[in-house]
């Protein structure tokens, strides 16, 4: 993977989830509450959640990149961070109250079936993975342990975004799911977490799986991730489905009890009716106009609980129109009795409309009961049969996933006996391998003594040799400050010569010295785009071309497997020697490209038009201080070329050059094509 890409993920998940947090804390400490939510129209992001966050995106961010050591600020971050997770869920699971979920701000919404201040338990869930991820990411051996804890917390905030993002009701309507801003951050911290295990910071890979038994384990434990995550995802569509109908049947109870209450109700109505019509008490009347009021209740009640079912449309249709008009023959007949008395009233409730409605009505709640209990059946069968596949696919999970470690243990055990039988053998050869490594371990310690003698050498004949210099290059100075208008034009010409020859032998001594150290520098060899980085070499060159006509052509460079600094001076000397040997060209020509690949290495080559040089003396162009031109004609110490082939040679390449004087010169050097 990409060095940039894998630095700036996590770099970059760290920053949006403390940005995250950071606007919710906001909210919570002004009382904004569109501010505690973060995204508008959602739920808010609790407050310990918050701080949750913003110390799991700390410690991502302050997580090494280039050292197995771990720091302290970020392990501390990660073990409050799990802390935190196991704490709130231990909570939930043995019904407890630490007294943490308000012990930074007061939880004031009032939402039924929820804690305040308590984030929800799959909250705590992807805590919990985050922080055993961030707290064991520099230990090599449990980087699995890492990858599918930080995957767990990136799960736990993908099902509500899935969820939003298809409004699937289950999700957006589950009190006990994560807010889409929490959501949103488990993603980036699992997905950042994932992200910098798989590179370190220099860019090399880390080493993983080391052998069949780590592979085996690794593999077993994503099968049997993959079938919990399966299980789950069931198990979750079941529950959603017992929930269903647990509601469904609730409706289809209460819609009976309904029916039954309306025609009751609207007995009830024509006895109270009645009662007035004989008595003319006004206490009647109002029982009447109570109970009448009560079934038009009823009938709202039932509309709702029927609403969405299309086989009861039609009779909930119908159970309307009769209920009112049989309503409204009751007010017309107390209508005609306040106007006219009971006689007027009589044949009003008298008339067999009434009872045809109210017979009507009847029918109308007997078909919808009848059909209520037909659906409130198959709902309760549904429920039975969701109850047993919900208990089946737990059962055939445990029963693979139990499969799974046996076969796991199995192969294991023939591992291990294989493995025996191979450490017998590593015992039998220990003798002959100690005797090796104390020979060598003696060699060793010859050659680095011989390297303290060569760097004491080299800083000795940095220091002896640049004294005499400082003392040539002051006492100039002072003999032009005192004589310079005493000295002849011969005398100031002979100083300037022995300046030239002073600042010549101090670059002999810097490049002689950068020479020795290229030998003895650690090579960090890592994936590198050579385009780029040639780019950035010709900048560096454009003080030295100003006002000069050079055409640069640069064909497209496939990556090699490369120490970046190295490779770099390898290309500042080419291109510098180019520039330099076409620097008597009016319109300069320099161009660098790909020449093809030669026994599993890319042959890259730089070719100018300048001077050129003779091939009869090719054999010494690459030696130490040999130089092919005068150097009152190109200036140069004729050590950038056998540095050039030093840093080749130390990668396993070679070089090599073809010119001709007057027509230009081409030097190849062959380099490790990037890995895939």
């Amino acid at each position: 993977m990409n060095r940039a890409l894998t630095s700036m993920v996590p770099r970059a998940a760290a920053a949006i989830t403390m940005g995250i947090a950071l606007c919710a804390l906001a909210g919570w400490t002004f009382g904004v509450t569109p501010l505690k939510s973060v995204l508008p129209q959602e739920a808010p992001l609790e407050a310990n959640a918050a701080l949750g966050l913003i110390l799991a995106g700390g410690a991502l961010w302050r997580l090494p990149r280039s050292s197995p050591s771990p720091r302290r600020d970020a392990q501390v971050m990660a073990g409050a961070v799990l802390l935190l997770g196991v704490v709130t869920l231990a909570q939930y699971v043995f019904d407890l109250d630490f007294a943490i979920d308000e012990l930074f701000f007061r939880d004031t919404s009032d939402v039924p079936g929820r804690i305040p201040g308590r984030m929800s338990p799959y909250s705590a869930v992807a805590f919990t993975g985050i922080g055993i991820a961030l707290s064991a990411f520099n230990a090599a051996s449990l980087r699995p342990l890492v990858w599918a804890a930080a995957a767990l917390a990136a799960l736990v905030g993908a099902v509500p975004i899935a969820g939003y993002v298809s409004d699937a009701s289950a999700v957006v309507g589950n009190r006990w799911l994560s807010p889409v801003a929490a959501a949103i951050a488990f993603v980036l911290l699992g997905a950042g977490t994932i992200a910098l295990s798989l590179h370190d910071g220099d860019g090399t890979q880390r080493a993983v799986v080391r052998s069949s038994v780590e592979r085996k384990v690794i593999a077993a434990f994503a099968g049997a991730l993959v079938l919990l995550a399966i299980g789950a995802g069931f198990t979750y569509r079941a529950s959603v489905d017992f929930a269903e109908s647990a509601q469904g049947i609730s409706h289809s109870e209460q819609l009976r009890d309904g029916l039954d209450d309306l025609y009751v109700v609207l007995t009830g109505a024509e006895s109270a009716q009645t009662a007035y019509l004989l008595t003319a008490r006004q206490q009647q009347r109002e029982e009447y106009q109570r109970l009448t009021s009560a079934a038009r209740g009823y009938l709202k009640t039932i509309a709702g609980y029927a609403a969405g079912d299309r086989d009861q449309a039609a009779d909930l249709a119908e159970l309307k129109t009769q209920v009112e008009r049989r309503l409204q023959l009751l007010d017309e007949a107390i209508a005609l009795y306040d106007e006219n008395g009971l006689s007027s009233a009589r044949e009003a409730v008298a008339s067999e409309e009434g009872a045809q409605k109210m017979r009507a009505i009847l029918a109308a709640t007997t078909r919808m009961n009848d059909r209520g209990e037909s659906v409130l059946f198959q709902r309760e069968s549904t429920l039975a049969r969701t109850r047993q596949l919900t208990l089946g696919s737990l059962l055939l999970t445990l029963a693979v996933a139990a499969g799974i470690f046996l076969a796991l243990f199995r192969g294991i055990s023939r591992e291990m006996v294989a493995r025996a039988e191979a450490e017998q053998v590593l015992r039998e050869r220990n003798r002959e391998i100690l005797a090796l490594n104390s020979e060598l371990a003696q060699r060793a310690a010859e050659v680095e003594a011989v390297n303290r003698e060569l760097e004491a050498f080299s800083y000795s004949v940095s220091h002896d040799l640049r004294a005499p210099l400082r003392h040539i290059d002051g006492y100039l100075e002072m003999l032009i400050d005192q004589e310079g208008e005493a000295l002849s034009d011969d005398a100031k010409r002979h100083l300037d010569v022995i300046a030239d020859s002073s600042r010549h032998m101090s670059g002999l001594i810097d490049d002689l010295l950068a020479f020795s150290r290229m030998g003895r520098t650690e090579l960090h060899v890592e994936r590198v785009e050579l385009e780029p980085l040639v780019r950035e070499v010709i900048e560096s060159l454009e003080m030295g071309t100003r006002g000069r006509e050079i055409e640069w052509r640069i064909e497209p460079l496939p990556a090699v497997q490369a120490d970046f600094s190295m490779l770099r001076q390898i290309f500042a000397n080419l291109l510098g020697n180019a520039v330099k040997y076409t620097q008597r060209r009016d319109a300069a020509l320099i161009e660098i490209g790909c020449a093809g690949e030669e026994e599993g290495r890319q042959v890259f080559f730089v070719r100018d038009n300048g001077v050129g040089f003779d091939m009869k003396h090719a054999g010494k162009l690459f030696g130490l201080f040999q130089r092919l031109h005068h150097a009152d004609e190109f200036e140069g110490t004729g050590i950038g070329l056998a540095n050039v082939r030093r840093i080749v040679a130390r990668h396993g390449g070679t070089v090599w050059a073809e010119a001709e004087p007057g027509r230009g010169a081409t030097f190849y050097f062959s380099l490790e094509a990037a890995r895939p």
